[in-house]
C-alpha cells in the first residue's frame, strides 16, 4: 500500500491519507467492494492499512474491530486507522483542509459509536435501518458549533439522506463524499464595503476528466462495476483510463515504443478508440487562456514521452493528475488511481523482499 511522502503530495490533509490507506487495504481483500468483510479479512485489511501508514496512525486500532455475525464494516475498520480531534497533529491552520478532515473524523467516530450503541446486542449483521437520521443530523450540528468552517457543514447537511433512518452504508458513503469534498472546500466570501470598480473576473475554460474501462473487454468492465460502481460513493479502485478535457479537446498519456512518437494523443471528448467510456468527473475551471493551455501541453508532451509509460508508476491516470493541477483545475478522485497504487506497492515490496535475499545470498559468499 503506498501512502507515504512519496506516494502523497506533501499538502494531503493527513486524513485523506488515512482514508487512502483504508480503502486500499480493504479493497485488497474485497473481491465485490463491498462494505462488509468476514471478521478476520477486516482484521488483516487493518494491518496492512497500519503497516502503510506508520506513524500516521494514531492508536492501535484494535478496539473498533467488533464483529456483527462474524463480520466487520469498513466503517470500523477505517476509524481504527485513527484521527479526529485528539490526533495531536498540528502545523495546520483552523480553516485548512487538515482541520476539516479532523472534525471529519471525529464525526466519524460519533457516528460509529452510535451505530453500534443503537444495534445493541444484535449479531445480526450490518444491514437494514441502525440509527434515526437526526441522530446523526445532531452530530453534524455540533460538529458546526465547533468548527471554524461552519458553512461547510451546513452544505454537508444537505447532502445527508432523507431516509427517517440511515444504514451503516448510509452513514460511511457520506462521510467518505465529505472527506473528499473538504479538500476543495472554499469558505464562501461575505460581502465587502463597496470597492473600486474591478474587472469582471473571467469564467475561465471548463476542465473535464473522462473515465474510461480499460479496453472493450467485459471482464473490465465488470471488475469496476464491483470495485466502483458508479452510485456508489464508496470506491476502491478499478482498471481505468482517464482523460482530460479542456477547450474541447481529450488529451491522454499511453505508450509509445517509437521516439518519433510522442506519448500524448489527442481525441474527442469521450471518444478514446482503444477503452470503453464510463463518466466524466467535472473539476474547477482553469483560469489559463488557451495559450497558457498550449504551453503547459507543450511541457507535457516533453516531460512524457511514450517509452517512459509505466504501467503501474506513470500511467494516464498519473498524467492526467498531473495535468489537472498544473491547469489548476483541483485534483483526480482518489478511487481513479487508487488500484495503480496498489499494485505499485506489491511490485515495490516484492522487489525489496528479492534485494534482501539477494544480499543475504551475497554476505554469504555465494
Amino acid at each position: 500500500v503506498v501512502v507515504s511522502s512519496g506516494d502523497a503530495s506533501p499538502r494531503r490533509a493527513p486524513a485523506a491519507v488515512r482514508l487512502d490507506a483504508a480503502l486500499v487495504a480493504w479493497a485488497a481483500k474485497s473481491a465485490e467492494g463491498g462494505y462488509v468483510l468476514p471478521a478476520a479479512d477486516g482484521a488483516e485489511a487493518l494491518a496492512v492499512a497500519a503497516a502503510a501508514l506508520g506513524a500516521a496512525m494514531v492508536g492501535d486500532g484494535r478496539r473498533a474491530l467488533l464483529p456483527r455475525g462474524g463480520e466487520v464494516h469498513f466503517l470500523q475498520m477505517w476509524s481504527a486507522c485513527g484521527g479526529g480531534r485528539g490526533s495531536g497533529e498540528a502545523g495546520d491552520s483552523q480553516d485548512s483542509p487538515s482541520a476539516l478532515g479532523l472534525e471529519i473524523e471525529a464525526l466519524r467516530d460519533a457516528a460509529l459509536r452510535s451505530l453500534e450503541g443503537a444495534c445493541g446486542g444484535d449479531s445480526s449483521g450490518f444491514a437494514g435501518p441502525a440509527v434515526p437520521r437526526e441522530t446523526v443530523a445532531g452530530l453534524m450540528r455540533e460538529a458546526a458549533k465547533a468548527s471554524s468552517q461552519p458553512a461547510f457543514w451546513q452544505a454537508a447537511a444537505r447532502s445527508l439522506p432523507e431516509a427517517p433512518s440511515l444504514t451503516w452504508d448510509d452513514v460511511t458513503g457520506a462521510l467518505v463524499r465529505w472527506l473528499s469534498e473538504a479538500a476543495d472546500w472554499r469558505a464562501p466570501t461575505e460581502a465587502l464595503a463597496p470597492a473600486a470598480p474591478k474587472k469582471p473576473l473571467a469564467i475561465g475554460l471548463p476542465v473535464l476528466v473522462h473515465i474510461y474501462d480499460v479496453s472493450h473487454e467485459t471482464s473490465v468492465r465488470k471488475l469496476n462495476k464491483w470495485l466502483a460502481h458508479k452510485r456508489n460513493p464508496l470506491k476502491f479502485g478499478g482498471v481505468f483510463h482517464a482523460g482530460v478535457e479542456v477547450n474541447g479537446l481529450e488529451w491522454s498519456f499511453g505508450m509509445s515504443l517509437c521516439d518519433t512518437v510522442p506519448g500524448i494523443a489527442c481525441t474527442l471528448p469521450r471518444a478514446h478508440p482503444a477503452h470503453r467510456y464510463r463518466q466524466t468527473v467535472r473539476l474547477r475551471n482553469t483560469s489559463l487562456s488557451p495559450e497558457e493551455v498550449a504551453e503547459v501541453l507543450t511541457q507535457l508532451i516533453e516531460d512524457y514521452p511514450g517509452n517512459d509509460y509505466d504501467i503501474l508508476r506513470r500511467n494516464c491516470c498519473h498524467f492526467a493528475s498531473d495535468f489537472v493541477k498544473r491547469l489548476g483545475a483541483g485534483h483526480l478522485p482518489g478511487w481513479v488511481i487508487r488500484l495503480a497504487r496498489l499494485g505499485a506497492w506489491v511490485d515495490g515490496a516484492l522487489q525489496r523482499v528479492a534485494s534482501r535475499k539477494l544480499i543475504a545470498v551475497q554476505n554469504m559468499g555465494f
